[in-house]
């Protein structure tokens, strides 16, 4: 009668096909991230964060100028949405101190919330 071994080589094969498949799973729709990945996606959260806040007073500006109504049938007649938020950046009302970098994001936001609005 012949013995049967423990397949040691079986054993470490499983092992790692599961730790494989595990990480796998993680990464992809576990929600694990690298560092790098999650550095990048709390950098992403705050400026969509503080584009949302600029984008209030940005509109609060706009609906404050004394030429409101002239600028926002302009805003409302052009019909390219690239040319609003130009529009608005122009206007200074999406300027705010320390924030030049979202100043776009922020023209974009506000032309599109007045746009809407």
């Amino acid at each position: 009668m012949t013995e049967k071994r423990f397949g040691w080589g079986s054993l470490v094969g499983a092992i790692v096909v599961g730790v494989v498949a595990t990480t796998g799973y993680g990464f992809t729709r576990g929600g694990w991230y690298t560092e790098s990945g999650a550095q990048r996606l709390a950098t992403d959260t705050a400026k969509t964060a503080v584009v949302e806040v600029l984008t209030r007073q940005c509109v609060i500006r706009f609906e404050q100028d004394p030429e409101y109504v002239g600028h926002l049938a302009a805003l409302k007649a052009e019909g390219n949405p690239y040319r609003r938020g130009s529009l608005v950046r122009d206007g200074d009302y999406a300027t705010f101190d320390k924030n030049e970098a979202l100043k776009g994001s922020v023209a974009s936001a506000c032309a599109a919330a007045l746009f809407e609005g």
